[in-house]
């Protein structure tokens, strides 16, 4: 965000840190954008293996309750983003909508390849994934509905 004047976030959230950033007075947005631009080298430090990453958000999650996830962006992926899940309340917030698994195949700059992949069709009462029978139309999803989670 301290770069560009954006974040990644879409939506609400997006607009919400813009409101915060306008309301404060010069000195205290920087030091927020300084806190971000720190925040965003401790979370994307592709030299710890997500060691301080991880530390970072249990200590985020200790200092307030309410945030359940934290989303920042990967090192190992362009582009992609990773989520730290506050473990406790999981299941409140979200659920399985498609599970499959496959071989993939590395083509470069984190494009793949898959073959032989296969879904989930059914969750069982305990659990249990009941997976196709037949190889998968590629680029397919099977979507679960609604979102299975241990408690549906």
């Amino acid at each position: 965000m301290q770069r560009t004047g954006r974040g990644f976030l879409a939506g609400d959230a997006s607009q919400h840190l813009s409101n915060l950033l306008n309301a404060c007075s010069l000195d205290d947005a920087k030091a927020l954008l300084i806190t971000d631009s720190f925040l965003l080298q401790c979370l994307t430090n592709g030299a710890n293996d997500y060691g301080l990453s991880s530390h970072v958000a249990m200590s985020i999650f200790a200092k307030l309750p309410t945030v359940s996830t934290i989303a920042y962006p990967s090192v190992r992926q362009l582009g992609a983003i990773n989520l730290a899940v506050r473990t406790e309340t999981f299941w409140n917030d979200w659920g399985l909508r498609s599970v499959r698994r496959g071989r993939a195949e590395h083509l470069a700059q984190g494009f793949y390849r898959f073959s032989d992949v296969r879904h989930v069709d059914g969750i069982t009462v305990d659990g249990a994934l009941r997976w196709r029978e037949d190889p998968d139309v590629e680029n397919s999803v099977v979507v679960l509905g609604p979102a299975w989670t241990p408690s549906a």
